[in-house]
């Protein structure tokens, strides 16, 4: 079987093998469209719109006032999701745009574009993005974010084992909701540096993340992260290891991974693998301890 325009051969033996080349060229067609999307048509879509807006005399801010400006920018923004909608582990599907004017899709574009590059944030379903500060997880909200923005300036989050509400004042006053990401991705890249987290981020009283973040911290941290890390190097799937919290409140180290399979090569057959951690953490840092490895969703 031959795809008509890739040159691609496929050999096929009966019918479960024509099931998966029909899914193999559908998935060589849908990779054929997202890259035109990208490098033709969106391109081709914004010349379009930078060229009437500059006959119009328009800023970048004036732009969407002007109906049919604005349009055209939209379009563009439409295609950029479409293009890049399965990324991040279908961030932008979480969203519904048929009603998002053109800034909102641009901020929503720009969020998921920034958390392709992050290396401390990722997207674990529902618009729910997970990130991490000294074994400590902090989840972001985007959905309520931006369901809950007419009623203030924050960005909706969670921190901790049990998800304990908190709310990031970070919000930029004019800027969609949907671009309110952008800061605390930015920050998750940085480790979440405290003279941040102090300064503009600060929140009230028990909605402050600097109060939930040192209700959480341990201190015993760092030594069991390390003793996490070698155990699983040694066994040859420390990539399946995403992220390692440990919370002395509850004697608590809870392992990440992002797929079931990788749960599955972290708890290891019949337990072994992460048994044999449990004993190793114990021996080194006290009976106390409970190690459990979790997806991350």
């Amino acid at each position: 079987m031959r795809g008509d325009d890739t040159g691609i051969v496929i050999e096929v033996t009966g019918v479960k093998g024509l099931d998966g080349a029909l899914s193999e060229l559908q998935k060589e067609d849908e990779d054929s469209f997202r890259k035109w999307l990208m490098e033709v048509e969106s391109p081709r879509q914004g010349e379009a719109a930078d060229r009437l807006r500059e006959e119009r005399g328009l800023t970048e801010f004036e732009m969407w006032d002007d109906e049919e400006v604005a349009h055209l920018y939209r379009d563009r923004e439409v295609m950029w999701y479409e293009a890049r909608k399965e990324e991040n582990n279908g961030f932008l599907k979480s969203f519904d745009i048929r009603s998002m004017d053109g800034p909102s899709l641009r901020g929503l574009n720009m969020t998921n574009e920034l958390l392709g590059k992050s290396k401390n944030s990722e997207h674990i379903g529902d618009g729910k993005i997970i990130t991490f500060k000294d074994g400590v997880r902090i989840v972001l909200l985007c959905r309520d974010t931006i369901t809950g923005a007419q009623e203030g300036l924050s960005i909706e989050a969670r921190v901790g084992p049990y998800h304990r509400r908190i709310c990031i004042n970070t919000a930029t006053p004019g800027c969609p909701p949907t671009e309110w990401m952008t800061t605390p991705i930015l920050m998750a890249g940085s480790g979440w540096p405290d003279w941040v987290l102090e300064g503009a981020m600060r929140g009230d009283g028990r909605l402050d993340i600097n109060y939930q973040l040192r209700l959480w911290k341990s201190e015993e941290y760092q030594p069991i992260e390390e003793l996490v890390t070698q155990h699983y190097d040694s066994l040859g799937i420390g990539e399946a290891v995403h992220s390692v919290e440990v919370y002395t409140r509850h004697n608590a180290v809870i392992i990440g991974t992002l797929s079931k399979k990788g749960k599955m090569k972290l708890i290891g057959k019949r337990g072994g693998n992460v048994t044999d951690l449990r004993k190793e953490i114990k021996a080194k840092m006290g009976e106390r301890w409970v190690v459990s490895v979790q997806r991350l969703v």
